[in-house]
């Protein structure tokens, strides 16, 4: 889950992000995501208080068609806890 915006918490948007978009710095000591802040801001999100069902594949597909990285299709798609 990535949090972004907002201030000392208020107003704070939360992103539900495909481990795929995520990639290792080259020394591999920071988690980096590749996405303007610009578009960040258009990213599919929720408030804190209103979480979305992240376990659906209706959600799935959002969130996967925006950052652009393919919905696994090895039959481990969205579980009760969430995506895989």
């Amino acid at each position: 889950m990535l949090d972004f915006g907002g201030f000392l918490g208020i107003g704070d948007k939360y992103f539900a992000v495909p481990w795929e978009a995520l990639r290792l710095t080259e020394d591999q000591k920071a988690v980096v995501l590749d996405v303007s802040k610009k578009d960040l801001k258009k990213a599919p999100g929720f408030d804190k208080s209103h979480w979305p069902d992240l376990g659906t594949r209706e959600y799935a597909v959002i969130v996967y068609e925006y950052y652009g990285v393919p919905l696994p299709h090895n039959g481990e798609g969205p579980t009760k806890e969430g995506v895989r």
